[in-house]
This record gives structure tokens, sequence and C-alpha cells, in this order.
């Protein structure tokens, strides 16, 4: 990946953009049931469809207390080791990223993207409300959703504040 013609190449297979926000999302709210579990990613049939990442099934993230306190963990780390454990992340699911990251184009990027995010939707007021309105939008219908499915949506309030202590992280700390 050092060698720009690689590099060149790759970027014309994957939207590198997409690679480095997906990448950062899992990160930054520590989801630790990836990288080598729960991949989707998709391209158009086109000539020039470039493959993109689907961000999905975050629930291991976001602070969960089953997995311990996020913050304590370095998941940047977690997601660059080139042998990790076999679940969730075995040496095959984080070769591109740690490839890609040897390319100096490619670090910087990342770098001043995370950046960005950082500053930008992650913020912890940003969070919070997205957070309130998300909730907004569907706890009305988390008692009919619980009529239909009863072992679901427990503890909602619960685990709603989970979430809120994650993103209030950088007001606590």
């Amino acid at each position: 990946m050092t060698d720009p013609a690689v590099y060149d190449s790759i970027s014309k297979w994957i939207d590198v953009d997409n690679h480095i926000k997906y990448n950062i999302a899992q990160i930054f709210i520590d989801n630790r049931d990836w990288p080598g579990n729960n991949i989707k990613y998709w391209r158009s049939q086109s000539n020039d469809g470039k493959w993109r990442w689907i961000l999905y099934d975050t629930d291991f993230g976001f602070g969960v207390p089953w997995m311990g306190l996020g913050y304590n963990v370095n998941t940047l780390q977690f997601a660059v080791e080139e042998n990790g454990p076999d679940w969730p992340n075995p040496p095959w699911s984080t070769f591109l990223f740690r490839k890609l990251l040897e390319n100096s184009n490619y670090q910087q990027r990342f770098i001043n993207i995370f950046c960005d995010m950082f500053n930008t939707i992650f913020i912890s007021d940003h969070m919070i409300n997205r957070l309130d309105s998300m909730v907004a939008t569907i706890e009305n219908i988390i008692p009919i959703h619980q009529d239909k499915w009863p072992e679901s949506a427990i503890n909602w309030d619960y685990h709603i504040q989970v979430i809120r202590n994650f993103h209030n992280l950088d007001q606590n700390i």
C-alpha cells in the first residue's frame, strides 16, 4: 500500500472516504462486535461501482455494560491488531484497514476525517440531541413492540441512559 500505484488501484475499487468514516464510527462508538462480525458492504453494478461499507448492528457499542467501560478501551488499537482473537477481530478482518493505514495518504486522510468528525458529529451535545430525537420518534411504539416480542426492549430507559452516559463522557472525565 505504500506504492502509490497500488493505492490508486485500490482507490478505484473502494470508496476510500466511506471506508474511513465507517472505521472511525466503529472505533468511536467502541463496537466490540466488530471488525470480524456484522460486516456488510455493497457496490453498484456499474463498471465504476465502488465498494462501500454499511454501519449496522452496533448494539455492542456505546458503552454497553457487559463489555466493560468503553472509554477504557483503545478500539483503534483493537481494530488494527494483526493477530487479534478469533472473535471478533481475526487477522483477515483487520487486514485491509491495517494495510491501508500503511499508506501515508490514507493515514493522513483518516486522521483529518477523524478530527473533523470528533469536532462535529461526535461532540456530546450533537450526539445527545440525535439520541433524544430518535428516542422521541420511537419511544411511543416500544410498548407495542414489547407486546408483540415480550423479551425485547427490556429496560429501555436504562439502556438509553447507558448510551447517554457514553456520550457525556467528555463532560464527566
